[in-house]
């Protein structure tokens, strides 16, 4: 008996071991996000999770990242096998890109110039661009688009800016669709938050997809 215990513990200890050098054989990379990234995308490509990426660099909602965000992804893959990966998913991000700007050459030309704009400044001045003109927005009443693209367009924006929550908070942004508190005129009602998000995109893109297109290059709407 004795001797069975003996080898129990020896077990156990080699099972801590072997779990602490996986630990310890991990390895970890900075990488920059580029228009077209998501979390998910990122973590398969480098066998890893959402999770574990969300939780090594503070991301509240995996939804919400932004193009010339850099983030810590720790992978038990080497750190030569996890550059080579990225590397395809920037092409697969580039891809992409490409696809929705293709799908309004005005959109194409408006988000080129503002992603050279981005990549020439630092990542927190990059956040500060849409803000600019955010404030400039005075949206006419506008009709609701009801088709199936329009409908997919608006639900990819409600959830990349605030996970579908009418709810969510963000400084001077509120709700489902991110809107500066000043367009919703302190109602905050989830009717009245449809109704300016709807006026505010048909009068600065004409449509939901295009809006959606826009988001893909720039990172926001």
């Amino acid at each position: 008996m004795k001797f069975k215990q003996i080898l129990l513990s020896l077990s156990a200890a080699a099972g801590i071991l072997i779990g602490g050098s996986t630990v310890a054989n991990a390895d970890s990379v900075q990488y920059t996000i580029k228009p077209g990234n998501t979390v998910s995308q990122i973590a398969t490509a480098l066998e890893t999770t959402t999770d574990a990426i969300a939780k090594d660099n503070k991301i509240a909602n995996v939804n919400m990242i932004f193009p010339g965000e850099k983030i810590k992804i720790t992978s038990k893959l080497k750190k030569s096998e996890m550059k080579k990966r990225l590397v395809e998913v920037d092409k697969e991000a580039k891809e992409i890109t490409e696809h929705f700007l293709a799908l309004n050459p005005v959109i194409k030309q408006s988000a080129v110039q503002t992603v050279a704009v981005a990549q020439a400044k630092p990542a927190v001045q990059r956040v500060a661009a849409p803000v600019v003109q955010r404030t400039t927005y005075h949206a006419p009443a506008a009709p609701v688009n009801t088709n199936s693209s329009e409908a997919s367009a608006r639900a990819f924006i409600a959830n990349k800016e605030s996970g579908g929550s009418y709810t969510a908070s963000n400084g001077r942004y509120y709700g489902k669709y991110q809107l500066d508190r000043s367009y919703l005129g302190g109602d905050l009602s989830p009717a009245n938050q449809e109704r300016v998000a709807n006026n505010y995109v048909t009068s600065r893109y004409g449509s939901w997809a295009n809006a959606k297109a826009h988001w893909y290059a720039t990172g926001w709407y």
